[in-house]
């Protein structure tokens, strides 16, 4: 569930200590590990269900000292306030879960505290679902999280498509030939 900008400024420009940029860079590790063994094992798997009950022990033990984890997402990478805490490898599938939540525009993340492990399957399932650009699947990663109506991960997200595409400046252009009555402009034309 999106909240409102104004906290966004205020934590993403929070800087953390060295230990806490290491303690979140551990937590976003395991958070790799559990989503590389959820793309492997089906949701019921042993493996699965350990990774994320890893993943959660791992966000509670960062809840210890924090309210959130708020992440900047950026096409290959994920920062943690100006500091990079996670590099996509140019060896990594178009399936890695940053690469993904950067092509639906999710522009930053952020973990609170409380988060149960239901929401972090959810979240999973969701990503899971549309990692692969499929004509049938209608829909997005955003659009599906934002149904979900997470109470415990919250995110910000653009229309990336509306960035790619070239701006005209209409102010530019010549005006339109006027049109006589007939809607053909003064030189017949339809």
């Amino acid at each position: 569930m999106q909240k409102a900008d104004t906290k966004e400024q205020k934590v993403s420009t929070a800087s953390l200590s060295d230990k806490d940029l290491q303690n979140a860079r551990q937590v976003i590790n395991i958070f790799i590990q559990a989503w590389k063994n959820y793309g492997l094992y089906p949701e019921d798997h042993v493996n699965t269900k350990r990774s994320l009950e890893n993943l959660v022990a791992a966000f509670d033990n960062f809840f210890t000292d924090h309210e959130a984890l708020r992440l900047i997402v950026e096409k290959d990478r994920l920062l943690c306030g100006p500091e990079i805490i996670y590099k996509v490898s140019p060896e990594a599938s178009s399936e890695d879960i940053i690469t993904l939540l950067y092509r639906d525009g999710i522009k930053w993340i952020e973990f609170q505290e409380g988060l149960p492990l239901e929401e972090i399957a959810a979240f999973f399932r969701i990503a899971h679902k549309y990692r692969l650009f499929a004509e049938e699947i209608e829909g997005d990663i955003v659009t599906a999280l934002t149904d979900e109506e997470l109470e415990y991960i919250d995110f910000k997200a653009v229309d990336i498509f509306w960035q790619e595409m070239l701006l005209i400046d209409f102010s530019q252009l010549p005006p339109p030939a006027p049109q006589s009555e007939d809607g053909t402009d003064q030189n017949g034309k339809d």
